[in-house]
């Protein structure tokens, strides 16, 4: 029986003399120039402090950090993880922890002269970490709006540069469609909403489509705007505006009593009034449906305030019709069709079939005036690339399907719950409003700006700090991170033999984050934004499971693949870590034939917390905790036993040991135990020469 530890302990194996390869031991595909090399253990396979770096990415999950500020990605791993992965891969065995734990709360360059490589960029979490530490980064990936992200941030334009074009890029909104957001009494816009109306399928009454008749609510949350206590909502047969207490339940109007909850829409089916039919947004199209406004939140001298939508709103719509009509032919729209083959079948159940009909017209001329001004401007790459962002990242909240957080009295932007889906109130904001709004064009600039400081406030560990059992105590800390210019990202495949290669042999580190086996599409939500970008088509088809077929297989060995072609790249002494999780029993069969295909040996295998649910975000049942898959070249990293081998079980035992220092749910447990046992067969220790 081994011994009873839950880390992978290569490093105990070994003197500290290190380990000497010659070229006839490297594996296949790896080349040096060097005649032998010196591999030594790294910190990251023999005592990574999982259970720190999880109570870093609780603390860290609502700090500010501008460099992930320039636009909205899906899936980003959490930075205090990658940074604490880049540094324990650097560090020896014999480290100590608070050695890793003192050079993470240094913004020095500790990896100068490191290569550091991620195939699957995303949200390039790995290249920004890694580059603050003076790594060399290369990384790629197939969608272009990954690659635009991680050469801003790898080359951001200077804060002067971006700010004298981003102004005159407002003012050339407000001269072109300022009179689409006109004011009313020294009051501005902010919120306009509008409800469906739709027709019955059985008795073809039209009536409107509500869960219920609030607008907002006024209870005093925290973190809610601030508004007097009660209710705004509107009547359901003329749309006319109410203010009520906060004790009210119901209001009467135009000869009835309508309940605050009670609406025409419950669960996902609409009730018709008429005749009681049930139909779904399916069966009436509801996304294409025409629409009613019924109120207006200004803002102005006395704050904010709601009133009844009127001829104004109806004149507006006409007029931003009117001006697309005229200028569509200088504007730059996007013309793309939503497939049929689709993951997510919605929008198009909505009757929404392209993303031109995601948008009002107002909307349209918003963001076709604005990308037609950048094309035209011959500004430096660095200041287009910015632009481009800021306004794109507005996409999201200047949309159809925007929501309203009635008790919060804010904006709920499109992906809120990362996919599509369609508020039964819709809300449409003021895109040019100079001082509020959640996705304003002022608000979306002022994000670039943040994301061109270096300075940003991450959690760290105490320098000498006070320890309560196990745990050591987090606290807030300014750092200004230096930044490297030898950044190089592609819009590339992962797993195609036909991209353009660095040089093999070069690279220290692989960190990355694959896509997962049964994960959203994250690919058709990044469409959504794609639409509005030149050559925004993706480099290669995405990394899903077929429909039909041999799903594991197919999966497991294009991701293969992508790992062997990786590891190609490392040198001799160089290491290759991912992040995955499921607790589904494919996922990981499909990580298992990937292993295999890439000829890897896993030295380390490490749960940490990646995805603390917060709020309506947390979904009962996910995963909320990561593996970090450690890997070596099977050539390197000979079979060697796993942890808790010969046990009785060793799988549970392994689990019961994560558990005593993590909150693991059910799923979580599963995801473990599954990662355990598809990696334990592999499991390798570094040849001793």
């Amino acid at each position: 029986m081994t011994k009873k530890v839950f880390h992978a302990d290569p490093a105990r194996s070994f003197s500290k003399r290190g380990i000497t390869l010659s070229n006839e031991k490297l594996p296949k595909g790896i080349a040096t120039d060097a005649k032998s090399a010196v591999m030594r253990p790294s910190l990251l396979e023999s005592a990574f402090p999982y259970a720190d770096v999880s109570r870093l990415v609780a603390a860290d999950r609502r700090s500010r950090d501008g460099a992930y500020s320039a636009h909205r990605w899906f899936a980003r791993r959490p930075a205090a993880l990658l940074r604490s992965l880049l540094l324990a891969a650097a560090l020896p065995a014999e480290a100590s922890i608070e050695e890793l734990w003192s050079t993470y709360r240094q913004p020095v360059e500790w990896l100068r002269g490191k290569k550091v490589h991620d195939p699957f960029l995303g949200g390039g979490t790995t290249l920004i970490e890694a580059s603050r530490l003076g790594a060399d980064c290369i990384g790629g990936d197939i969608d272009p709006l990954a690659v635009l992200m991680a050469r801003h941030a790898s080359n951001p334009p200077t804060r002067s540069e971006f700010r004298e074009s981003a102004d005159a890029l407002i003012d050339h909104l407000k001269a072109q469609i300022g009179h689409l957001y006109p004011y009313r009494e020294a009051t501005l816009p902010l919120h306009t909403f509008s409800i469906a109306l739709v027709t019955c399928n059985t008795c073809e009454l039209e009536a409107p489509l509500y869960r219920n008749p609030i607008i907002s609510r006024g209870v005093d949350k925290q973190g809610s705007v601030a508004r007097p206590l009660g209710s705004t909502v509107f009547c359901p047969q003329c749309f006319q505006v109410h203010e009520l207490p906060v004790s009210a339940d119901d209001f009467a109007c135009c000869g009835s009593v309508w309940r605050l909850d009670e609406g025409t829409f419950a669960g996902a089916f609409f009730v018709c009034p008429g005749c009681g039919a049930k139909s779904t947004h399916r069966d009436l199209k509801t996304g294409i449906a025409p629409r009613v406004r019924v109120a207006v939140e200004e803002t102005g001298p006395q704050g904010r305030r709601f009133r009844s939508a009127d001829h104004r709103e109806i004149d507006m719509e006409a007029e931003a019709r009117a001006f697309l009509l005229a200028n569509w032919r200088k504007m730059d729209l996007p013309n793309a069709e939503f497939p049929s083959d689709r993951t997510d079948a919605r929008p198009v159940t909505f009757g929404i079939l392209s993303y031109r009909q995601l948008f009002s017209d107002r909307q349209l001329a918003l963001f076709g005036v604005a990308f037609n001004w950048i094309q035209n401007q011959n500004l430096n790459a660095s200041t287009d690339r910015a632009l481009r962002l800021a306004v794109s990242n507005a996409l999201a909240t200047n949309n159809r399907l925007c929501g309203y957080a009635h008790e919060y009295g804010r904006l709920a932007a499109l992906f809120s719950v990362r996919g599509y889906s369609l508020p039964t109130l819709a809300v449409e904001l003021n895109a040019l409003h100079p001082t509020a709004g959640r996705g304003t064009i002022p608000r979306v600039v002022e994000r670039i700006m943040a994301s061109l400081s270096r300075e940003t406030r991450r959690y760290v560990f105490e320098e000498n700090p006070h320890i309560f059992g196990s745990e050591r105590i987090a606290k807030m800390a300014t750092l200004e991170f230096p930044r490297s210019q030898n950044v190089s990202v592609d819009v590339v495949s992962a797993d195609s033999d036909a991209r353009r290669e660095p040089d093999y042999g070069d690279v220290d580190l692989i960190l990355t984050d694959p896509p997962y086996f049964d994960y959203i599409a994250y690919d058709e939500l990044s469409a959504f934004y794609r639409a509005w970008l030149v050559n925004s088509d993706l480099a290669a088809k995405p990394l899903h499971p077929p429909a039909t077929g041999d799903r594991v297989k197919e999966f497991g060995t294009r991701l293969g693949r992508a790992l062997w072609i990786a590891a190609s790249r490392l040198k001799p002494t160089g290491l290759l870590a991912f992040t995955y999780h499921s607790s589904n029993p494919d996922a990981w069969s499909a990580v298992g034939i990937a292993l295999d295909e890439a000829a890897l040996r896993v030295t380390a295998l490490w749960p940490v917390l990646t995805d603390p649910h917060m709020g309506h975000h947390g979904k009962k049942g996910s995963c909320e905790h990561d593996l970090v898959v450690v890997a070596r070249p099977s050539l390197i990293a000979h079979s060697g036993p796993a942890p808790f081998e010969g046990t009785d079980d060793p799988a549970e035992a392994w689990v019961a040991d994560a558990a005593r220092v993590l909150q693991l749910g059910e799923a979580d447990r599963m995801n473990l135990r599954l990662a355990y046992e598809t990696c334990s067969p592999r499991w390798g220790v570094l040849d001793v020469p």
